[in-house]
């Protein structure tokens, strides 16, 4: 928290990854908080079974798993949007960027509900890829684009990430060649 206060004057966005290792929940509502007297968006990579902790936060960005221990299993589709409107607005979220592995991601954002398919049809590992969908949304929107871009650019970065086997970086001229050849 000293850190934060410290640094925070300079800090374009904060990215809190929880790992549910016991470091980010006991500090994550009064990062929130300090966040928000500040106007910097908070984007979370959440763990566990409780996201009220995250509450007011900018962005929260669940995996299917993830969102389904907190809402329930979906049976389909639309009641899997439906869940996700309604976390969405009970945690305060300006949005809520579902991955869907080999599905691609859904954007909650104010009234509508965005689909990202995914350009890759093989999987090899999907190791570290929610990493890299949350680092490219933090750069793209640090770099001023708007939000849907910036999901456009994590969901392409992603896709490069799965054609590996491991944790790889994806490069700005990754994205950049694979936009190209699309």
């Amino acid at each position: 928290i000293k850190k934060i206060k410290k640094y925070i004057k300079k800090t374009d966005l904060i990215i809190l990854s929880d790992y549910d290792k016991g470091v980010i929940k006991p500090i994550a509502t009064r990062v929130i908080d300090m966040a928000n007297e500040n106007k910097i968006k908070v984007l979370v990579d959440p763990k566990g079974s409780d996201f009220s902790i995250y509450k007011n936060s900018f962005l929260v960005k669940p995996n299917e798993l993830e969102f389904g221990l907190i809402t329930g299993q979906s049976k389909n589709r639309n009641q899997m949007i439906a869940k996700g409107k309604k976390l969405k607005k009970e945690l305060g979220l300006d949005a809520l960027l579902l991955t869907l592995g080999k599905n691609g991601m859904l954007l909650f954002e104010k009234n509508s509900v965005l689909t990202f398919p995914t350009s890759q049809k093989e999987v090899y590992d999907v190791t570290g890829a929610g990493d890299t969908v949350i680092s490219v949304l933090a750069a793209s929107l640090a770099s001023n684009k708007n939000l849907k871009k910036s999901c456009e650019l994590a969901n392409i970065a992603a896709g490069l990430s799965i054609q590996h086997l491991g944790t790889v970086s994806i490069s700005k001229s990754n994205i950049n060649d694979a936009i190209k050849k699309s």
